[in-house]
């Protein structure tokens, strides 16, 4: 096992694992290094076969970022390993992982018997649209309301969608702020990654376009292929919401885009069930689990 901390000088290595063993969503070596916390060491965790963890490291924990880059019979191998060394530090008190439910259940069996996991501290679910089923015309009465509001909010609005690496960055930066200051939900609003992306030039997207209301910047869609599949993570989709309905506007026009491109599904990200709730409003989807919780020393 070979910890990797420059992931600049690791990227080829990164991303040869990634080709060769990805499969999750956020298996995305630039999403890795967006989503990395200023306290904490970003590491790549290589073992002999080629096989590998994305982590970050902080003075007392580690973190497992996503899923571990391994054939299914390996993974939880590979995570049990990480953990003996990782504990092997006196001064590491504890490691946060986001399993999927099959592979919380192989570890599970798999543990030292001097470690323990934690009860859940949070469930994530995960709705994956078939877009082979979804109709951009919205027909039939379930989608009225939808439909109505799409179309009055096309009617109202002037409304272009362009790449959104041929807008401004000034103008780009300006959306995390206004979701960030308009959105109603409770938790803690975070602006660091989608500021990393438009610096970057949505560097590890696919498709990245901003949509234009009247003249104005005021969301962004972007996300890439899911590692050796024909999904999308559509792991962006981020407006200013003192625009009534631009919300639904944006999801629908993700949709429409990635079923004209060619994808079989279009996986719109991990979330509480509330948000799960508001966004099977678009669609037939299968939802899946990954389970947030920690390993600490019995």
């Amino acid at each position: 096992m070979e910890l990797y901390i420059d992931i600049e000088k690791a990227r080829p290595l990164i991303e040869e694992c990634i080709r060769k063993f990805g499969y999750a969503p956020e298996h995305n070596v630039d999403h890795y290094l967006y989503g990395g916390v200023d306290y904490a060491e970003t590491i790549f965790v290589r073992f002999e076969d080629g096989s590998g963890l994305l982590t970050y490291r902080d003075p007392k924990a580690w973190d497992v970022f996503s899923e571990p880059l391994a054939p299914e019979d390996r993974r939880a191998g590979i995570l049990a390993e990480f953990l003996r060394d990782a504990f092997g530090a006196p001064e590491i008190k504890k490691v946060n992982l986001e399993l999927y439910e099959r592979t919380r259940h192989a570890l599970l069996k798999a543990l030292p018997e001097d470690l323990r996991a934690r009860s859940v501290n949070y469930t994530l679910l995960w709705p994956l649209f078939d877009l082979g089923a979804f109709d951009p015309d919205l027909p039939g009465g379930r989608y009225k309301d939808l439909r109505n509001a799409r179309n009055a909010f096309l009617r109202d609005h002037t409304v272009n969608v362009v790449d959104a690496r041929t807008i401004a960055k000034e103008e780009l930066h300006k959306i995390p702020i206004a979701w960030k200051q308009t959105r109603r939900a409770r938790d803690r609003a975070y602006t660091k990654m989608y500021d990393a992306y438009i610096d970057n030039d949505f560097r590890g997207t696919t498709h990245a376009r901003a949509i234009i209301v009247d003249g104005h910047a005021a969301g962004i869609n972007a996300g890439w292929t899911i590692p050796n599949s024909n999904a999308y993570y559509a792991a962006i989709g981020l407006h200013d919401y003192s625009f009534r309905d631009l919300g639904d506007v944006l999801n629908l026009e993700d949709l429409a885009f990635l079923k004209r491109a060619g994808y079989s599904h279009a996986d719109f990200a991990g979330g509480e069930k509330a948000l799960t709730q508001y966004k099977l409003k678009f669609g037939d989807a299968k939802v899946y689990k990954s389970f947030v919780f920690s390993i600490v020393k019995r």
